[in-house]
């Protein structure tokens, strides 16, 4: 099968939506309802549950599927590590547990593997998701003779064979094909599911924008109609511009979320029967239809100032429905279709349910997400020549890049923040003394310009020393070129040399082909190499040349590298030290006695033919030699050996560069940010102390060194909700050998003195019969502890406010006088 892996940060490019500005309601959320707070405990509960059915039910995969999507939102690696490790028993020792596509409520199972695929790239899993795909428009075997008839009538029409026209469906149905549709860029799924979702808006979709459970069920059951708005939301977010069916779906999308929003009850949710006022209200519906508005808020689709408001208040509305081990109440247990109304009040409510686990989980990453629609930045910036300092960090913009002497043109290569524009790889002359790169936001409302001055440092260009480093030269003084090369001798199957300057066990491929040569997407200078087998790629194998009399100090060696399906385990190694092409966990167990390893952390290329940067550094004594070049084979990370033993690898553009001490040897931090409170850095003070402001329950903090490179340990969220909390960060310089640690000690102040000023001298209030009098200012605001505005007062003198039992905040005058109010 021929296909390419979309990559995660270009994901979002094929939905062509107006990107709307992100409004105030989706930002600045009180202290333990952030968006990644909920989440991170919601995954915690699931990660520490076992299955729940055998084989996995449809509620556990849309509840493992939410979790892997905020794992890729936020590119926690170590949250991907935890949640990948639940599906690998599913290939082997726990099959049982694995679906069969065999029904619209397992087939949905599929998104998992898939998801799993668009964010490691690992062929199985894409393998196992894009066959339920399939299989959903694959007529079943051996059907009864009626159900051949219906089966293949629905097919006819383009229709799954798993239709039966139950509102459920076009959450399961489309997410399927719409997941297929990333990971293999082949339109047909999108299609699919936007003609599926056509034949259900035409079937149930009332003139009210709301959907019966089914025909025979004239009832607005919560729950189910939340699945038709997020299939209609999820769909609209990648379904192309110029699809045909889209503006019929987007209508119908629209008409539902008009309607609902009127149906919005005084707390913010909505009911189990949505119509009914004397129905109860049900959270995984509700979380469902939250969702739904803020995708299409942040998309455009839907007027921010009319449905901001309405999902923000949802969002802290269902929040609290959670216990105190975030699980959500009042979810509604699992329901068919009913013929009575009272059928549907009768329910069970239950705790905890992962219909409404999900769907919450589904908020926390339309939320996040939203977050960064209008923020301008670049995610990477790295130039294949020099050391930049400070090491990068999106908010930074001054940068100084230290050349060896002698170096007149660089590359770049950048990556941009979510969905911004930005011009990306290019060659810079460094004569001109600087660079500059501008990023645009996705909505366009903000730019953000990065300056780089480059500098000569004492750094020592020690290239020559690798012969033969660019792979220009098929023997000694012997450049290649078209006269020079001889094509693959038929008998033999080999190239016509043996990489000049190399050294390679070709013997061990057992049928080999190999050579220099222009097959390369992105190759330095001409040729580039290749090594291949077409029988038995070795477990092991090394591509190396020994480089001898370097003085005494610490390396940086790169070079460009291929990440090919097999061999499995690429890296560039300097001695011992080495990179992996791909994440640590796809190298779990094939790493040898003895590496000291670090990862790229790339992907699957989009083509076998592309190569992207590599480096390794590495501290030797004087004379001692330095062997440098590519370790692979066969291993995989589970320590296995791939089922296909054909394989290849492509490499180019070795470089040696000699890092002046000073650099070498800096273990500092440049900075330290936190997502709460404040700490007054400095690069020589190691040990901190912060107070955190009363009810703050996480703190997230990160850190960057000083100098490119530097590897940078401890940092990430830090949960204080028992009043305390410590973060020990560690920074190991480019050496190898020096390390610096840096302790950050939290204290959460339970006075709540952080978070209001002194009540102002000129302002006095009282409270009498549940009315709010303020007086000695001319206007003020009124909020709840939630930070949700209850009432603007434009003539303080003589308006008295109404408010319930509770503590609110007051806004007086101007921002600067803010205080707290209790009314008992």
């Amino acid at each position: 099968m021929i296909k390419k892996t979309i990559l995660l940060h270009v994901l979002m490019i094929i939905c062509l939506s107006v990107y709307a500005g992100i409004p105030e309601e989706f930002k600045n959320f009180p202290n333990g309802s952030e968006p990644e707070f909920i989440a991170s405990k919601i995954i915690q509960l699931y990660n520490n549950a076992a299955e729940s059915t055998t084989p996995i039910n449809y509620p556990e995969t849309c509840s493992w599927f939410g979790s892997l999507r905020f794992a890729g939102a936020t590119k926690d690696n170590e949250m991907l590590n935890l949640l990948e490790k639940r599906f690998i028993p599913l290939l082997g020792e726990n099959s049982g547990a694995m679906q069969t596509p065999n029904h619209v409520d397992n087939t949905v199972f599929g998104i998992v593997p898939l998801q799993l695929y668009l964010q490691t790239g690992k062929q199985t899993y894409y393998d196992v998701g894009i066959h339920f795909a399939d299989r959903q428009w694959t007529m079943p075997a051996n059907p009864s003779n009626e159900n051949r008839v219906k089966y293949q009538n629905l097919l006819d029409k383009g229709l799954s064979w798993q239709t039966r026209f139950w509102i459920d469906d076009m959450f399961m149905i489309t997410a399927i094909q719409t997941q297929a549709y990333l990971a293999s860029n082949d339109e047909k799924y999108i299609n699919r599911a936007a003609h599926e979702m056509i034949a259900y808006l035409d079937s149930l979709q009332r003139p009210n924008g709301l959907f019966y459970h089914s025909p025979q069920a004239p009832f607005f059951w919560g729950r189910g109609n939340g699945w038709m708005a997020v299939g209609m939301a999820d769909l609209l977010t990648y379904l192309p511009e110029n699809n045909s069916d889209r503006p019929k779906v987007l209508e119908g999308y629209r008409d539902m979320m008009s309607t609902l929003k009127s149906y919005q009850n005084e707390e913010g949710l909505w009911n189990q029967l949505i119509n009914e006022p004397d129905s109860w209200t049900e959270t995984s519906g509700s979380a469902m239809f939250t969702y739904a508005m803020i995708t299409g808020v942040k998309n455009g689709w839907l007027d921010e100032k009319e449905y901001a408001p309405v999902a923000r208040k949802a969002w802290l509305a269902l929040l609290g429905y959670l216990t105190d081990s975030f699980q959500l109440r009042d979810v509604c247990e699992g329901t068919n279709v009913g013929y009575t109304k009272e059928y549907y009040l009768a329910r069970r409510r239950i705790t905890g349910d992962r219909h409404g686990q999900a769907a919450l989980m589904w908020c926390t990453v339309a939320l996040y997400e939203t977050e960064k629609n209008s923020l301008a930045g670049l995610k990477s910036l790295s130039y294949d020549q020099g050391t930049l300092i400070p090491a990068f960090n999106p908010e930074i913009t001054e940068y100084t890049c230290y050349l060896p002497i002698g170096i007149s043109n660089v590359t770049q290569s950048a990556e941009p923040l979510y969905r911004n524009k930005a011009t990306l790889s290019k060659t810079v002359n460094v004569d001109t003394g600087s660079t500059a790169v501008t990023v645009v936001s996705a909505d366009g409302s903000e730019t953000k310009i990065y300056n780089i001055n480059f500098h000569t440092s004492d750094d020592v260009d020690c290239t020559n020393l690798i012969v033969n480093n660019d792979f220009e030269y098929v023997a000694k003084d012997v450049p290649m070129t078209a006269t020079t090369w001889k094509p693959k001798d038929a008998a033999t199957n080999q190239g016509y040399t043996k990489f000049y300057g190399w050294e390679c066990n070709i013997e061990s491929l057992e049928g080999s082909s190999q050579g220099i040569n222009k097959d390369f997407a992105n190759h330095h200078g001409t040729y580039g190499a290749w090594i291949s087998s077409s029988a038995v790629f070795p477990e092991f194998l090394e591509f190396y040349q020994t480089v001898d009399n370097l003085e005494a100090g610490t390396y940086k060696v790169q070079c460009l590298l291929s990440g090919t399906k097999l061999p499995t385990s690429q890296r560039l190694f300097a001695n011992q030290n080495v990179q992996y092409f791909k994440k640590d966990t796809d190298y779990v167990n094939n790493q040898i006695e003895g590496e000291v390893a670090t990862f790229a952390g790339y992907p699957n290329p989009l083509a076998d033919k592309d190569l992207s940067e590599m480096i390794v550094y590495t501290t030797i004594d004087k004379n001692d030699p330095l062997k440098i070049g590519i370790r692979t084979g066969s291993v995989k990370g589970d320590g296995t050996i791939g089922a296909k033993q054909w394989g290849w690898f492509k490499t180019d553009y070795f470089r040696l560069i000699k890092i002046t001490p000073e650099h070498a040897s800096d273990a500092n931090l440049f900075c330290i940010s936190m997502s709460t409170g404040n700490l007054d850095f400095s690069p020589e003070k190691t040990d901190y102390t912060v107070i955190l402001s009363k009810d703050t329950r996480v703190v997230t903090v990160n850190a960057t060194a000083n100098v490119q490179d530097a590897i940078i340990a401890g940092t990430g969220m830090v949960d204080v909700s028992s009043g305390h909390g410590i973060s020990t960060i560690t920074v190991t310089a480019l050496d190898g050998i020096t390390v610096k640690t840096y302790t950050i000690t939290y204290h959460v102040d339970e006075t709540g003195s952080l978070d209001f000023k002194e009540l102002p001298q000129k302002a006095n209030w009282h409270v009498a019969n549940g009315k709010l009098v303020i007086e000695n200012v001319d206007t003020y605001s009124v909020y709840d502890i939630n930070g949700v505005k209850i009432v603007d007062v434009k003539d303080a003198k003589s308006t008295a406010v109404d408010l319930k039992h509770g503590v609110y905040i007051i806004q007086a005058d101007n921002s600067t006088e803010t205080f707290k109010v209790v009314v008992r």
